[in-house]
């Protein structure tokens, strides 16, 4: 994720226009329609599907099959820059574990129709794992990174369905986020403490979903230099998650940085947890 203010002398006034009750929400959202990586030129087996969101707009995502007996399918959710294509290759590595992978572009991402919003993207959410449940029978995880960890906290608390979520680099709350960004540079500084309380609502928020996602395992994974969403925002969440949880601080990654940074052992851990989730722990 990456939240974009102006940091120059005259920013405070585009800062003070953009954060209004009508355009504080943009701050948090950057897509586009560039095509970064292309799995056909991969040779990458996919498919490229379409279906509705609750009010009715398409969504568009990549369906990556398993590579062998599917042990479950996971749903990526990506963060606020870009579109799938720019995102895919960070989850691409499920489906050669063994895991079917669902890769969405939210409302107004990509090639989905309508705009992003904090409402939408919750709702794209809960449609993309309803699509995933109408294909196929294999249990349902999410894994969430950035904003898209946001959106993925809510979508496993809404959805009793889904069996298990990976969060990585997820913040506590939208208004903390955008405090956090402020407070990034000395000309925006004296107003982390004014616009983020009066214009970035507390709703639909990480913090108020960690508790309902119990008792579905939860694995919270962040980088120790991430300088967007910092990690203390990963260790508080993780304090107000219910068992079963897990928190996994990388080292010297950065924002997003995570998987370069373990290597094979951040592969290995995600698909893991995923594994461990999906097994049947029903009695005899």
């Amino acid at each position: 994720m990456r939240l974009i203010l102006p940091f120059r002398p005259w920013g405070f006034v585009l800062v003070l226009t953009a954060l209004t009750a009508c355009g504080a929400e943009r701050i948090f959202y950057y897509p586009n329609r560039i095509l970064y990586a292309d799995p056909d030129k991969a040779g990458i087996r996919y498919n490229l599907v379409n279906y509705p969101s609750a009010n009715g707009e398409r969504l568009t995502a990549l369906w990556f099959p398993a590579e062998g007996p599917a042990l479950g399918t996971v749903v990526h959710f990506h963060g606020n820059f870009a579109n799938m294509s720019n995102h895919f290759p960070a989850s691409f590595f499920l489906s050669k574990r063994g895991f079917n992978l669902l890769v969405f572009d939210y409302q107004g991402y990509g090639a989905s129709e309508g705009k992003a919003n904090r409402k939408n993207t919750v709702a794209d959410g809960l449609a993309s794992v309803q699509w995933v449940l109408e294909k196929s029978t294999a249990p349902v995880g999410i894994f969430g990174q950035s904003l898209g960890a946001a959106v993925a906290s809510e979508t496993t608390a809404r959805d009793p369905r889904v069996k298990a979520v990976v969060l990585e680099s997820c913040f506590t709350t939208y208004r903390a986020a955008a405090k956090h960004v402020l407070k990034q540079n000395w000309v925006t500084w004296p107003f982390a403490w004014v616009f983020p309380p009066l214009f970035v609502r507390r709703t639909l928020d990480p913090w108020d979903a960690m508790e309902k996602i119990s008792p579905r395992p939860v694995f919270l994974i962040h980088g120790t230099d991430d300088q967007i969403v910092p990690s203390w925002m990963s260790e508080k969440l993780f304090s107000r998650a219910k068992e079963p949880k897990r928190l996994w601080l990388i080292p010297g990654a950065g924002h997003m940085e995570c998987r370069r940074r373990a290597g094979r052992a951040y592969e290995t851990a995600v698909a893991a947890f995923f594994a461990d989730a999906f097994k049947d722990k029903s009695p005899g």
